[in-house]
């Protein structure tokens, strides 16, 4: 698995899938609390509409800024480009990493 210069993959982290270096935090993290960010953002301001294409929110205005801004906020040690990093990384990988999310929350489902 190729992944960026912020993105690591390690068998024993996070079951080998990618990561931002130096943390724990997944690529399907990302993901997960950008999807939070963006149902948050929908029913708090009536001027943002959804966006159609989920995999292009952080590439357009206003919710480029409005995510990373809240996703910075959700991990203050980990950088705007280690973020966009992991952004690009699922966009090149989309099916893959939607596969990962599904799994891991049947996963967390199965424990509670």
């Amino acid at each position: 698995m190729n992944t960026s210069s912020m993105l690591i993959t390690k068998s024993n982290v996070r079951g080998g899938n990618p990561v931002i270096k130096g943390t724990r935090i997944a690529v399907t993290d990302v993901v997960r609390f950008a999807a939070i960010h963006i149902a948050e953002l929908s029913t708090e301001s009536k001027d943002l509409e959804r966006p159609k294409d989920f995999d292009k929110v952080l590439l357009e205005e206003p919710w480029r800024s409005q995510v990373l801004r809240r996703l910075l906020a959700d991990w203050p040690h980990v950088s705007k480009d280690a973020l966009l990093q992991a952004w690009d990384y699922y966009r090149r990988h989309k099916k893959e990493v939607e596969s990962l999310v599904e799994m891991e929350d049947a996963a967390f489902k199965v424990k509670r």
